[in-house]
């Protein structure tokens, strides 16, 4: 089937399920096996296969195209100058029949984004791999370059014989200027380093920045400066987050499809290749059917289905008048628990994908309120000693340590740690029941909020079960600074 010019414009709005077609380009037709990545009504980046190889085709849509285009080929151009490795441009077209601006790019084989490597490689890999990133990185602030947009997807990784190679991606978010300050350099170094797993950043930092300041010929880091550098990285993450998970996932966007019906909003995810509008009469169903897991004062909580998947739907009730009263005008808890999974999920931290947020508002006071996030099967903390053997169980205990771990390092905090709200699958915990969840800014206030949660945590078994012990040895074994640990009481 030849793609059509709608095609491309209903793959970019997540609203037609992605099939396979083919491309007509000026120098012939592109298998296109894979939409990788877009923006609404702007951009569509496709794995394709076209004269003979497999490669990526990077196709502008709307009024802007052409500028964004041009500007994509500016950067790609630039890092070519600068030596910077990066895909080779093997095609560039306008389309009349498209409407669209075409950048056809060799697909480098064997390579992984720098996420996804460094979530698969060996920790003993993983070194050797922020030593050669900061290298790159120095390279661009030599060269005068900063990627305004900088993220971890836009760096390419293979192993070329017994060496790494990184690639530079995305020439469109580069600017180019004669000379970067120190203060201008720093931050966007820690703009990358906030959106690496903060696990792997607290364990290499120091040798990183010694790797990055060698390569630019500066003194090395002092500890005060390493330290300030630290908080540095902990105000852009901060920034970050809460621009994503507080609000872009409640508007239109690449992972969210937005429809505002009054009485009802609705925020869809776009992974859901259905009309938004059949979302609530999907929810009214499912609520007929009565497939009740918890009927509570507060919430009710069901499991139904949606685009034939299994899905859980979490309805937020009102109790009496004076509770809707108190709770009309606040923010309500479906979209604090819609905020926070798109913050744990940007964060690496396992918990059922996001489907749905449907509210139904009168004159913008507060009604009703539905949280909707695909159904996940595992093992509860409270049932794990009953299903799994003794060095499962120690497994399952370092995890869930790293993921507490990973809380006490970002200043969050869950809010309701009862065994029944993390569920072990794959290896890994999911974490469950978000509407609780707070990212603090105010480090002693994190610290505090983390005690709780630890206290809360250790409150599920006595002092004498065997699975309090186990999982205290894990987290002894994984905080490196004892203190919350000690303050909870745990030693």
């Amino acid at each position: 089937m030849i793609l059509q010019q709608q095609d491309l414009q209903a793959w970019s709005l997540g609203r037609l399920p992605f099939g396979n077609g083919r491309l007509q380009l000026a120098q012939g037709q592109a298998q296109v096996q894979q939409v990788v990545r877009r923006l609404p009504a702007r951009r569509l980046v496709m794995r394709a296969h076209w004269q003979a190889q497999q490669v990526f085709i990077k196709a502008f849509l709307g009024a802007d195209a052409e500028r964004y285009a041009q500007r994509d080929l500016a950067g790609v151009k630039r890092f070519q100058q600068a030596g910077i490795l990066t895909p080779r441009l093997l095609h560039q077209e306008y389309s009349a029949r498209y409407q669209a601006y075409f950048l056809v790019f060799e697909q480098i084989h064997s390579a992984q984004s720098l996420t996804d490597y460094l979530r698969d490689c060996q920790p003993s890999q993983s070194l050797s791999v922020f030593k050669q990133l900061m290298k790159v990185l120095a390279q661009h602030h030599q060269a005068g370059l900063l990627q305004q947009d900088m993220h971890p997807n836009n760096f390419l990784l293979r192993l070329h014989k017994q060496s790494q190679q990184i690639y530079s991606l995305d020439g469109d978010s580069v600017c180019a200027t004669r000379a970067i300050s120190c203060r201008r350099a720093l931050h966007n170094l820690a703009t990358l380093l906030s959106k690496l797993d903060i696990l792997l950043v607290q364990k290499y930092l120091t040798e990183a920045l010694a790797e990055y300041a060698q390569s630019r010929a500066w003194p090395p880091f002092t500890s005060a400066q390493e330290q300030s550098f630290k908080t540095l990285m902990r105000q852009i993450r901060l920034r970050t987050l809460s621009a994503y998970a507080d609000k872009k996932v409640f508007r239109q966007c690449g992972d969210v499809r937005v429809l505002h019906a009054p009485p009802f909003h609705l925020a869809l995810s776009s992974a859901y290749p259905i009309e938004p509008a059949s979302v609530p009469q999907a929810i009214l169903q499912s609520m007929a059917a009565a497939h009740y897991l918890k009927q509570g004062n507060t919430c009710t909580v069901l499991r139904g289905e949606l685009a034939q998947r299994p899905i859980v739907i979490k309805r937020y009730n009102i109790k009496h008048f004076w509770h809707g009263i108190s709770r009309g005008w606040r923010r309500s808890r479906a979209s604090i628990s819609w905020s926070n999974v798109h913050r744990l999920t940007w964060l690496g931290i396992a918990t059922p994908a996001p489907v749905a947020l449907l509210e139904r508002k009168i004159l913008g006071w507060q009604c009703e309120a539905y949280y909707l996030a695909e159904w996940l099967d595992g093992i509860s903390l409270r049932h794990l000693t009953q299903q799994a053997d003794a060095p499962a169980i120690a497994l399952a205990a370092q995890h869930l340590a790293d993921v507490f771990y990973r809380w006490h390092l970002l200043g969050i905090s869950h809010g309701d740690c009862k065994a029944d709200n993390f569920k072990y699958l794959d290896q890994q915990w999911w974490v469950l029941d978000l509407d609780s969840m707070r990212q603090h800014a105010n480090e002693a206030k994190a610290l505090r909020a983390h005690v709780r949660d630890l206290k809360r945590l250790f409150a599920n078994w006595q002092a004498s079960d065997r699975l309090y012990n186990v999982m205290l040895s894990a987290f002894v074994t994984r905080y490196q600074d004892p203190r919350p640990l000690q303050l909870a009481g745990l030693l």
